[in-house]
């Protein structure tokens, strides 16, 4: 007589899930940090970038 040990066989689809799951994170994690990093480099070191620019009426009424 033999034991047979059960086999325990999720299936497919919670096992893709799960790898979608952890790329899907480690993408996130990837390229949050360099879109931060991005705009603070691009908006926040110009100042100037946020300034509107001013109308006729509001360079009249300045000057």
């Amino acid at each position: 007589m033999g034991f047979r040990l059960p086999v325990i066989n999720q299936p497919k689809e919670n096992i893709i899930n799960e790898l979608l799951k952890r790329v899907a994170k480690a993408a996130l994690l990837t390229i949050v940090p360099i879109l931060i990093q991005a705009f603070t480099e691009r908006y926040l070191s110009e100042e100037e970038a946020w300034e509107e620019p001013l109308d006729d009426e509001d360079q009249e009424n300045r000057n």
